[in-house]
């Protein structure tokens, strides 16, 4: 709603929650679940075009496809990396996921 609220909002899931993650131990369950629904989410709902950015028709099912294949190998490099990155990774994954979400969007941009 306002520019001061948005700031808060990136403060608390782009600093604070990953701070907080790292302190807790996630079990590879939750986090191949998290994963998952994610990449999910990205299937469904990828590409999202705005007002401001429209996609061509011509890109949407290349930047469907790119966005699917660039969530497939992020759960796969989460397999070689070390707890606390695995973590941030999908955390951030999952939130960028989540922005897809037609309930972000308001009925102007679409």
């Amino acid at each position: 709603k306002s520019s001061l609220l948005c700031h808060i909002q990136n403060l608390l899931f782009f600093l604070i929650v990953p701070w907080f993650l790292t302190l807790f131990h996630i079990s590879n369950f939750v986090l191949i679940g998290v994963g998952l629904i994610s990449l999910f989410i990205v299937i469904k709902f990828a590409p999202a075009a705005t007002r401001k950015q429209p996609i061509p028709k011509h890109l949407i099912k290349r930047k469907w496809l790119t966005s699917i294949m660039v969530s497939i190998l992020l759960l796969i490099v989460c397999i070689f990396i070390k707890r606390p990155l695995v973590q941030l990774v999908v955390w951030g994954m999952f939130l960028e996921s989540l922005t897809l979400l037609p309930i972000f969007f308001t009925k102007e941009d679409v």
